[in-house]
């Protein structure tokens, strides 16, 4: 099977460029754990001290298995994608407690026996940004029937980013748009009401290339029938607005697979100069309105230059983090 995160440099970009999980997402999986601890234990009182197993499949580049490595006693990191776990292994900062196994997701328990560790002593499974690339029936019957009753699942992800203006973090009335999956966020702003709409044209542009139902994580997960299968359901939003560039910007796209595969089946066109990209649509775009295209030297605007200009056009980026905790 192809590994589709194994474009030249991808998982490089994709370990520097997709954004950290908000701390407070993490403490909120970690504390779903806990219930055998004191009421409101701290959850930096955790570090080190559950003794227990967390499985996260579809780790990827270890992005969330580094964050939640502190606090369990062993942690497995499953990935089908080699290029994605050598980047993993080689991270300067692995813990000693992580083991990293490129295996098939569906075969969870194969993967724990291989490590000789116990179903048993698996209270979380994870899956940050990768539960969409499964199938949804066959993996969670896996879970259910292989793992412990008690056993946590908490599929992770976060949607498509939204660009921002300032006048709109200032109106706290429309703070409650930042968990709509249908949300328009420029209105107030002509240019950024643009950069908003190129976005999401790109993003309509690129569905045909994903390997799954893109849609289904712009619902954040809410129209999966997880009560098929378990008894209890939370969902919480976590929306984060951090200050970004379009050189960053740039570099995400660059790591989705979808983007990298669209480039791969139109390279005659993009050859002939027929291709009309629509990030280099957007970037260009972006330099013209902020006066800055005249200092690019590229055409596609990937030149070590053009990386510099980009660098200097900052603005705030909304990312909608969200987790569902399921259990029996």
């Amino acid at each position: 099977m192809r590994d589709v995160f194994g474009f030249e440099n991808q998982s490089k970009l994709y370990n520097t460029f997709r954004p950290e999980y908000p701390k407070p997402l993490v403490d909120y999986v970690i504390l779903s754990v806990t219930s055998t601890h004191p009421p409101g234990l701290c959850v930096d009182a955790c570090k080190g001290a559950l003794d227990s197993c967390v499985v996260d499949v579809a780790c990827g580049t270890g992005l969330f298995t580094r964050q939640i490595a502190p606090y369990f006693d062993k942690v497995v990191g499953l990935d089908q994608s080699a290029a994605q776990l050598q980047l993993a292994i080689e991270c300067p900062d692995l813990y000693e407690n992580i083991s990293y196994l490129n295996y098939d997701a569906y075969d969870l328990t194969g993967a724990l026996d291989k490590l000789e560790i116990k179903s048993s002593d698996v209270t979380l499974v994870t899956i940050a940004q990768g539960f969409h690339w499964l199938d949804f029936d066959k993996f969670v019957s896996m879970l259910t029937e292989n793992l412990p009753s008690n056993t946590i699942f908490a599929p992770i992800g976060y949607s498509r980013p939204h660009v921002m203006n300032k006048e709109f973090l200032l109106d706290e009335s429309l703070k409650e748009c930042l968990c709509n999956p249908d949300i328009v966020l420029s209105e107030y702003d002509e240019k950024f009401t643009t950069y908003e709409k190129m976005i999401n044209s790109l993003f309509e542009f690129l569905l045909p290339y994903f390997d799954f139902n893109r849609r289904v994580l712009e619902k954040f997960y809410q129209d999966l029938p997880f009560e098929d299968y378990f008894e209890s359901r939370e969902f919480k939003m976590f929306p984060e607005i951090l200050e970004t560039d379009w050189y960053r910007f740039q570099q995400f796209i660059f790591s989705i697979s979808a983007y990298r595969i669209c480039l791969e089946k139109n390279e005659d066109e993009i050859a002939a100069g027929t291709f009309d990209d629509p990030l280099v649509k957007l970037l260009r775009f972006v330099l013209e309105t902020e006066g800055k295209l005249d200092l690019t030297n590229s055409s596609d605007f990937t030149s070590a230059e053009d990386a510099e200009v980009l660098k200097t056009i900052k603005f705030d980026i909304l990312w909608n983090f969200f987790v569902h905790i399921l259990s029996n």
